[in-house]
């Protein structure tokens, strides 16, 4: 029977920021930075990589939308600072996850994102910035807040890259399931199960 090739190396763990309408408003290209998001979401559930969400102010800036709760039921956090590490429920549960290697995504790039991987950075932690699955309402905060982070030791990447990293060889089980997503273009909780069960 073929196991599952687990990705390799350290332990990971994905953040995903801030995925509320009140943010997306002036993002010219919300819906594809969403996109990205959701394959990687979906990839990270089949080879049951853990996900951590936060979202900012949602009295002001309103939940995290209703259909991404849907399709990605992971643990999210509610928190007024922009970095997600000044909040301490946020601060356990990553220490409390072991993982020495933290994806992120999400909105906005050069506000929470940035603050939240420099953090992370000066805990020592890993930090990889998925490029095409965050985005900021100005590209010019974006670039540069994608400069500050590379300088800062973060690895910046993009989620296909991410992806086919993580499943390493075409035999790995959950090699269709994932591919087929990517294939059609974006993630459909309801074509395969949900947490890894299809790669089993």
């Amino acid at each position: 029977m073929n196991k599952k090739i687990e990705p390799k190396a350290i332990q990971k763990a994905i953040l995903a920021i801030d995925f509320q309408e009140g943010l997306l408003e002036g993002i010219e290209h919300a819906q594809e930075v969403l996109q990205a998001a959701q394959k990687l979401l979906f990839a990270a559930q089949e080879l049951n990589i853990p996900i951590i969400g936060t979202e900012q102010a949602p009295d002001l800036m309103g939940p995290t939308m209703p259909e991404w709760r849907e399709d990605f039921p992971y643990d999210i956090y509610s928190r007024s600072s922009f970095s997600a590490l000044k909040n301490a429920e946020i601060s356990k549960a990553i220490e409390e996850s072991n993982a020495q290697e933290w994806i992120l995504v999400g909105f906005e790039t050069h506000i929470s994102l940035y603050q939240t991987a420099r953090d992370l950075i000066q805990k020592g932690k890993k930090v990889i910035l998925v490029n095409d699955a965050t985005a900021s309402s100005s590209i010019y905060d974006y670039s540069t807040a994608l400069a500050a982070l590379r300088d800062l030791g973060a690895q910046i990447l993009s989620s296909e890259m991410l992806i086919f990293d993580w499943l390493q060889d075409i035999e790995n089980p959950c090699t269709d399931s994932v591919l087929g997503m990517l294939s059609v273009g974006q993630s459909d909780s309801s074509s395969c199960c949900s947490g890894g069960s299809c790669c089993k």
